[in-house]
Formats: C-alpha cells, structure tokens, sequence
C-alpha cells in the first residue's frame, strides 16, 4: 500500500510542476530572416543584438550561445542553446524579463 502511495504522489507531484510550467517555456525560438528595427549594432562574440517588437523578443548571435529569459521574480521561462543566427520568441504577457545570454544581461520590457 505504501507503495501505491508514493507512485500516486510521484505522479500527483509531475502534473503539478508541467502544469505550473509557463506557456512560452512550451514555444520555441524561430529562426527569421528579417530584423524589425533598425540595428544599430552587430552582434559580437560578447554581446548580442536584442530588440523587443510586438510581443516577441528578437535575439541575433555571433556565434553558439545559451539564450536564457527569465521573469522579473527570478522564475526561468525559456533556456535553450542557439547556433549563429537571428532569432525570435514570442513572450507570454507583457510585463518585465531578464535575458541572459553568456555572461550578457538586459532587462527587456515588452
């Protein structure tokens, strides 16, 4: 009986969590071929190119990179390790996110 009881709260605990998880952290990144504003910069190796446009935040890399975002309390919405390229992802709300690229952060308001 024991048994059957940690298995249900096993399985009790893996719904609460996929069901706590946010909405976007289910999307993925989409690779685009167009910028939406006009860059001033070009990523380097150290920095990359941010812009935040309709909803989506727009990411453009050098080079291979862990592009994490996470909510303003800390809480991990998205992380994923992106090759060189122009990339986007749609936010869930608006509101105020960090992103972390590498040892790069900035703050992103949507």
């Amino acid at each position: 009986m024991k048994g059957a009881r940690r298995i249900l709260l096993i399985l009790l605990a893996a719904v609460a969590i996929a069901a706590a998880e946010p909405a976007c952290a289910r999307s993925d990144w989409e690779g685009v071929d167009r910028w939406p504003t006009q860059r001033v910069t070009a990523p380097t190796a150290d920095e990359p190119a941010v812009a935040v446009h309709d909803g989506y935040v727009y990411v453009a890399l050098a080079q291979r990179a862990e592009v994490k975002i996470f909510s303003i309390l800390g809480q991990s919405i998205v992380q994923k390790t992106l090759p060189a390229g122009v990339y986007r992802l749609k936010l869930p709300s608006r509101g105020i996110y960090i992103l972390r690229v590498g040892s790069y952060a900035r703050r992103l308001t949507v």
